[in-house]
C-alpha cells in the first residue's frame, strides 16, 4: 500500500532552495553550514508537515461525524442546523433529542414570554435543571464549552461531573486548550467539571477536544455531533454489534443470536395466532423494537435468515470484497401453519409448535434479521449481486454457494434500489413487540383487514419497501 501524500511546507522548500543554490556557487562555505542549523530547520518543517497532516485528520473526522449524525437527527428526529447556531434553537434540538415532556409547573424568564416557541424547551430544561434561572438570551451564539455543558447535564452525568476533584480535572484536560487554572480564566469549579466530564467521557471526541477553546462559537458541526453524543446516551442512537472489520464480529453475532430465543407477546401472539387459524393471514413474524437498527435509510439493507452460520458466512462474504459496513442482528420469529399431513412436528429450542383445533400446527421458527450499513449507496447497490451469486439456489446440485442458501432469499431496501419490486408490510405493535405481515400491493387491504378484524383495539400501520425479486415472486406463490 502506497503512503499518503504530505504537502510540503512552503517556507521550508524556500529554505530548502536557498541552501542548495549555496552550495552549487559556493562549495566551501555550504560545506561549512552548521549541522545545528540544518536540524533545527528540518525539524521545525517536520513538526509544522505533522501538525497539519494531525488538523486535516480531525478535520476530516469532524466532517464524516457530522454528516453521519446530521443525516440521522434529520431523519429521526427533524433536527437540522445552519452554519452558526443560536442558543434558543439548540436548546430546542436538547429538549428534543433527550426527549422530555412539557413541565407543568411554569419558570419566569425576564427575556422570553410563556407564548414564545422556545419557552415551552426552555421551562422543561430549567425544571429538569439543565439551566439556570434569570435571563435566557436565546439569540446569542453559545460556545462549545456552554453548549457541552448542557449536554452533560441533559445526558444525565452532572453528578458524575460534580464529583471530579481539581487535580482530576487538570489530568483529563491535559492537551486541551480549555484550562481551569484555578479559576483564573473564566472558568468557574463548575463550569470546569462539566467541561472535564464531557472530554472524559467522550460528549467532546477525544480526537476534536484539543481544537476546542474557550471562546469557540457554536458551530452547525458542533450542535449536530453534540446533539448526536446526547441521543447515544439516552440509548436512541442505531443499534448494532459492530463493524464486518471487526476482528471479533463472528464473536458478537453469535453471542446476540445465542441471547435470544422464540418472540412471544402476550397481546399480540393470541390476536395474530387467531388470524392464521382463521386463514385471514398466511404467516407473520414477531420482532422486538428494542433491536431495531436505526440505520441510514440510504445506506442500509436488511436481509432475513434462519441459520446462524449462514449470517458468519455472510460477514465474511462481504469482508472478502474488502466492504465494511456495520452490523445490526435482530431477532424474530416466524409465525406458520404447520400441516399435519406433513407429519408429527419435531421441536428444538428454535423451533416450537402449537396444536390447533382442526389438528394442524401453529409453528414458531427462530430466525434474524441482520441489517448492514454501508459507507456508501454504491456498495449497498452490490448487496444483491453478492445474494444472487452466492446464496441464492437454482437447482438442487447448485454448487458454490453458502451453506443454508434459500431458493428465495428475502433482503429489503427503505429507499429505492434498481431491479426491485415494491411491496407492504402491515404491523400492529404493543409495548416492545410488534407482529407484521408482508404482502403484495395488491393484498395490503386484505391484510390490514385481518389485523383490524382480529385487534380491533390495535391501531394497524403499514409502508411500502423495496424488496428483491427472488422474494417478490414467493410472495406472488411462485416456488423458485
Amino acid at each position: 500500500m502506497s503512503k499518503p501524500l504530505i504537502p510540503l511546507n512552503p517556507s521550508f522548500i524556500r529554505k530548502i532552495g536557498a541552501l542548495t543554490l549555496a552550495a552549487a556557487l559556493f562549495t566551501g562555505a555550504a560545506a561549512q553550514t552548521p549541522a545545528s542549523a540544518v536540524g533545527t530547520t528540518s525539524a521545525k518543517s517536520s513538526a509544522a508537515v505533522h501538525n497539519s497532516s494531525l488538523a486535516k485528520q480531525a478535520a476530516d473526522f469532524q466532517d464524516r461525524l457530522t454528516a453521519e449524525y446530521s443525516a440521522f437527527l434529520e431523519h429521526y428526529y427533524g433536527i437540522s442546523f445552519q452554519d452558526t447556531v443560536a442558543k434558543g434553537d439548540f436548546l430546542q434540538a436538547v429538549f428534543v433529542a433527550a426527549g422530555l415532556q412539557a413541565a407543568e409547573e411554569q419558570a419566569v424568564f425576564s427575556d422570553l414570554a410563556n407564548n414564545h416557541e422556545w419557552y415551552e424547551a426552555i421551562n422543561a430544561l430549567y425544571q429538569e435543571g439543565i439551566l439556570a434561572e434569570g435571563a435566557v438570551d436565546g439569540q446569542r451564539l453559545p460556545t462549545v464549552v456552554e453548549a457541552a455543558a448542557w449536554i452533560v447535564k441533559a445526558a444525565g452525568l452532572k453528578e458524575l461531573a460534580y464529583t471530579y476533584s481539581e487535580d482530576k480535572v487538570q489530568r483529563i484536560l491535559q492537551g486541551s486548550p480549555v484550562q481551569y487554572n484555578n479559576g483564573r480564566n473564566g472558568l468557574t469549579l463548575s463550569q470546569a467539571q462539566e467541561w472535564a466530564a464531557a472530554v472524559d467521557n467522550e460528549i467532546i471526541p477525544a480526537e476534536l477536544f484539543k481544537n476546542v477553546r474557550s471562546n469557540t462559537v457554536l458551530t452547525g458541526q458542533w450542535a449536530a455531533i453534540l446533539i448526536g453524543k446526547l441521543v447515544e446516551y439516552k440509548g436512541e442512537y442505531k443499534n448494532y454489534v459492530g463493524h464486518i472489520s471487526d476482528a471479533d464480529i463472528a464473536r458478537k453475532v453469535l453471542q446476540a443470536w445465542q441471547s435470544i430465543g422464540i418472540l412471544s407477546s402476550d397481546e399480540l401472539t393470541p390476536v395474530v395466532d387467531s388470524a392464521l387459524q382463521q386463514d385471514l393471514v398466511t404467516g407473520y413474524n414477531m420482532k422486538d423494537i428494542r433491536f431495531t437498527p436505526k440505520f441510514d435509510p440510504e445506506l442500509s439493507i436488511t436481509y432475513g435468515h434462519s441459520d446462524i452460520t449462514h449470517a458468519l458466512q455472510l460477514i465474511g462474504l462481504i469482508k472478502s470484497e474488502e466492504i465494511d459496513a456495520k452490523v445490526q442482528l435482530e431477532p424474530k420469529t416466524s409465525a406458520f401453519i404447520y400441516l399435519s399431513e406433513w407429519g408429527t412436528p419435531t421441536e428444538t429450542p428454535d423451533y416450537q409448535v402449537k396444536q390447533i383445533a382442526n389438528g394442524n400446527y401453529i409453528a414458531y421458527s427462530k430466525e434474524y434479521d441482520l441489517s448492514f450499513e454501508f459507507e456508501s449507496g454504491d456498495e449497498k447497490a452490490r448487496f444483491d449481486e453478492w445474494i444472487s451469486t452466492y446464496a441464492k439456489k437454482d437447482s438442487e446440485d447448485t454448487t458454490g454457494l453458502l451453506l443454508g442458501s434459500w431458493w428465495q432469499p428475502l433482503y429489503y431496501s427503505y429507499t429505492e434500489l434498481e431491479g426491485f419490486p415494491v411491496i407492504s408490510n402491515q404491523y400492529i405493535q404493543s409495548g416492545n413487540y410488534l407482529a407484521q405481515s408482508f404482502s403484495l400491493l395488491e393484498d395490503s387491504e386484505s391484510v390490514i383487514a385481518a389485523f383490524k378484524e382480529v385487534a380491533p383495539d390495535l391501531e394497524v400501520n403499514s409502508y411500502t419497501f423495496w424488496v428483491d425479486q427472488p422474494f417478490y415472486n414467493y410472495l406472488r406463490g411462485e416456488s423458485k
